[in-house]
């Protein structure tokens, strides 16, 4: 009986192969370690278990096996880390969804062959002089263009359609991914992409989806007719509010730097990757969607803005910090050098970084807050005299500082607004309240999910007693399973405590039986490794002794704490013998403190 593909995949792949692949592991005890790939850190929180085939990082609290691995660094979802990973582990998945993996294989090579014939038009084509003199012009040097598969679309009316047709490629598949259409009269077909140059629109696996096509300019020889961009219609392989372009090749660089640098644009994505910006993504000719942002935010909490300077730019990446905030992420605004009259410097990021590298990156590092940017766009430096416009202001500005989280960053807003247009801080603060009560509130926690968050010092000495349970003889004798404060942690110290003492278990992370808490088991025992596994003994054993001896004393301190409460309403209600008690319990444990 043949193995579900899931578990075939596993028993053929090795976890620590799969994540060696993306970043450098070292060797921490039984398991591997190393700096999370997942956000910015100095020491090494992300652990691997060859044993348990999982991983885990404790700086941010994400885990998991092989699959959501791979789904969290391609930032794709199960069925498309299920399909790469099949691959590596050469398991067919036809059986699982034939018919559709099977089109859509064909498609994309339909997609593969598109690129690789206008790639080589570009370079070889006598019609693609003026194309050629366009890239030239744009500054393009052939490393880029070579990498990109930058591409040239010629005039012919079904050139790329008779070349995909002499490859066997039926004519159904070439209209469905979007390369050409029907003629209306008569018999016969035409290419969508007309005399441009072609980019191919990646996913961020890197598979071809579709194109974007630009007309040519070169001065007084423009192509004729048509729009300046062409792009491939809505396919089932390219949804254009989905698609992020540059981010296939700037996945890695932005989760490196922890920020993705959005332009307005494929020529400027192109000069910032040639200058050597790697962690930069692009908008295709469309709006930016929440989708797009949701995209990017698998990757980083923080995008920065760096539109076109003019007033089409400015309102697109107002309409994007908005987006992006309402999506919880941290969002500046990259603002370009301005001239002495304050007109810009630089049209885009694209002259900004030919004419002057240097300007670029300062203007990366001095990248504004968004509600400097607001202040800098909507406010004019005179202040606004009009009562009536002063309230529109005032409220669009209010609106960008509600969605401030930190209540000192918002005070420090109000302050500046309420200096800018002369209203009083009281009033402008009465106005934020009222927005805020407009606004959506998210979910609060509930009790239980607010008390479950486990505490460092549990975490740590419950993870040393697993890993080194001969040097937790004095824990097991003074410390009771109703000292965690959390219900997992007194479930997993009674297991310890009955594997340990009962069944005479010594070795608990290799043949500790811990039920329902063995996956919690099994990260403390990651953590042992992560922090202790070139400790010595001496060191650990005090480490325990010192922990446990504080889980007791806080224990205890809560204890009288309560105590003392029953003695003042036993007092109240003249309960002697209740107070005689409670001052007995209380003594004891006193003394037990000084222990």
């Amino acid at each position: 009986m043949s193995l579900d593909p899931i578990e075939e995949i596993k028993t053929r792949l090795n976890l620590v192969d799969i994540v060696k692949g993306y970043i450098p592991l070292q060797l921490a005890g039984g398991n591997y370690k190393a700096r999370c790939p997942f956000h910015q850190e100095k020491s090494a929180s992300f652990m691997v278990s060859p044993a348990k085939q999982i991983w885990h990082c404790f700086g941010c609290s994400e885990g998991g096996d092989m699959f959501t691995f791979v789904m969290k660094q391609e930032g794709v979802e199960f069925r498309e880390s299920l399909k790469i990973l099949a691959e590596k582990a050469g398991v067919e998945l036809e059986q699982h969804g034939q018919h559709e993996s099977g089109e859509k294989n064909r498609l994309l090579r339909v997609l593969d062959l598109a690129t690789e014939y206008y790639y080589q038009a570009l370079s070889r084509a006598t019609q693609a002089n003026l194309a050629r003199e366009y890239v030239h012009k744009r500054g393009l040097d052939q490393a880029i263009i070579d990498e990109f598969r930058i591409g040239f679309a010629l005039p012919d009316f079904e050139a790329l359609t008779q070349f995909l047709l002499s490859r066997n490629i039926p004519i159904n598949e070439i209209i469905k991914v979007g390369l050409c259409l029907k003629k209306e009269r008569g018999y016969g077909y035409f290419d969508r992409f007309r005399n441009r140059l072609m980019m191919p629109i990646r996913n961020a696996q890197g598979h071809v989806v579709g194109f974007s096509g630009r007309i040519i300019d070169t001065g007084d020889n423009r192509a004729a007719g048509g729009a300046k961009y062409i792009n491939s219609p809505q396919t089932g392989l390219y949804d254009k509010s989905k698609i992020v372009f540059g981010l296939d090749k700037a996945k890695m660089a932005i989760r490196e730097k922890d920020c993705a640098i959005l332009v307005e644009g494929q020529m400027d994505y192109l000069a910032l990757v040639q200058a050597g910006t790697r962690n930069v993504v692009a908008t295709s000719g469309t709006a930016l969607t929440a989708d797009q942002i949701k995209l990017l935010k698998r990757f980083t909490a923080h995008v920065y803005f760096a539109f076109d300077s003019d007033s089409a730019g400015a309102a697109a990446t107002m309409r994007g910090i908005h987006l992006a905030l309402h999506e919880g992420m941290n969002v500046k605004i990259i603002q370009l050098p301005k001239k002495a009259d304050g007109t810009p410097l630089y049209k885009d990021p694209d002259e900004c970084v030919k004419r002057n590298l240097d300007d670029w990156n300062a203007s990366v590092a001095h990248a504004l807050n968004f509600v400097e940017f607001y202040f800098s766009k909507i406010i004019p430096l005179a202040g606004i005299p009009d009562a009536f416009e002063k309230k529109k202001v005032a409220r669009t500005i209010l609106s960008v500082i509600s969605l401030v989280p930190d209540a000192i960053e918002q005070d420090h807003w109000i302050q500046k607004l309420s200096s800018r247009l002369s209203l009083s801080e009281g009033i402008l603060w009465e106005e934020l309240k009222k927005l805020k009560s407009l606004q959506v509130k998210p979910h609060e926690h509930s009790s239980h999910e607010a008390t479950s968050t486990p505490t460092a010092k549990d975490d740590i000495l419950l993870a040393l007693i697993l890993a080194y349970p001969q040097c937790a003889h004095n824990v097991f004798e003074k410390v009771q399973p109703d000292m965690f404060s959390m219900d997992i942690h007194q479930k997993l110290y009674s297991r310890i405590v009955e594997e340990y003492t009962k069944k005479s278990v010594k070795n608990l992370l290799g043949n500790g039986d811990f039920g329902d808490v063995s996956a919690e088991a099994t990260t403390l025992g990651l953590l042992a490794d992560k922090d202790f596994s070139e400790s010595d003994p001496t060191y650990i054993q005090k480490t325990i002794d010192t922990l446990a001896r504080q889980l007791r004393h806080t224990w205890i301190k809560n204890k009288i704490a309560e105590l003392q409460q029953l003695i003042q309403g036993a007092e109240a209600e003249h309960n002697t013998s209740a107070v005689a008690q409670y001052m007995h319990e209380c003594h004891a444990l006193q003394k037990a403190l000084k222990e």
